[in-house]
């Protein structure tokens, strides 16, 4: 009987432990959840965050903010590469190319991007969350997303993002990147920004060109307008003037002698 007691108090136990356990799980919300995978997280901030996350009406204190900082302290470190074209020419295309690792250091990530002599690559250092979004902008430039904007971080493959330009306006434009960590509170998703870098890229437009767009954008009007005006010129320059031939006298008449009208 002692035996079988012994066994029922020590399963009685182990139930309550696992129920305790469950439970807490079960209390926490998803976004704390969501925490846990960004990596260790500051106890005595994530506890205050537990205690006081649904006091904001109360207190009038932004804990939803004060959990979106705490996540971005702990996010991991990351390297990228970027590149851009330093130079180009009014309507051509370019490629943009941003490489992102979390273990590889910067001269395995040079080897891998598709780099010329003509471009111009950065390096830096950014936090990295599970989940990132980068997002390519410019006032002067037509931009194509080849890849996916948002992203699953690798942990040992670099992830990449493509994107194509093409200018439309001559003079230095610039182009903006955001890299942004995708974190959730609850079931909603917020992106917050890491970090942004600008680009400058000097756009030259030849002088012959701007008579090649000239012409093709107005062909029409010169080609009503120019036309008549060759065609007369033409007509003009060939037409053979008359030849007025002298007058030759007649075999009848009898040539003047000067010396008979003298008197």
């Amino acid at each position: 009987m002692e035996k079988n007691s012994k066994r029922i108090i020590i399963g009685l136990s182990v139930f309550c432990f696992m129920t305790f356990i469950l439970l807490i799980f079960i209390a926490l919300p998803k976004s704390s959840m969501k925490a846990l995978s960004f990596g260790q997280v500051n106890s005595e901030k994530f506890i205050t965050y537990l205690n006081n996350i649904d006091s904001k009406a109360t207190t009038g204190v932004d804990y939803e903010g004060m959990y979106i900082d705490l996540i971005t302290e702990q996010l991991s470190s990351g390297k990228i590469v970027f590149k851009t074209p330093e130079v180009m020419r009014k309507g051509d295309k370019e490629d943009v190319q941003l490489l992102l690792s979390l273990n590889e250091d910067s001269k395995k990530l040079l080897e891998r991007i598709d780099a010329t002599s003509s471009d111009k690559v950065e390096e830096a250092l950014i936090r990295v969350s599970n989940r990132m979004s980068a997002v390519l902008s410019g006032s002067g430039f037509k931009v194509v997303l080849i890849t996916p904007e948002e992203q699953l971080i690798s942990l040992d493959k670099p992830t990449e993002w493509r994107w194509e330009i093409t200018s439309l306006e001559k003079g230095k434009n610039c182009l903006y990147l955001s890299l942004n960590a995708l974190l959730y509170l609850g079931s909603e998703k917020s992106p917050q920004t890491i970090r942004t870098f600008q680009k400058e890229i000097v756009v030259n437009y030849p002088f012959w060109c701007s008579f090649k767009d000239f012409f093709r954008s107005n062909w029409q009007w010169l080609w009503t307008t120019l036309l008549p005006g060759a065609i007369w010129l033409y007509i003009k320059r060939n037409k053979k003037p008359r030849r007025h031939s002298p007058t030759k006298p007649s075999k009848l008449q009898k040539p003047i002698n000067v010396e008979d009208n003298i008197c």
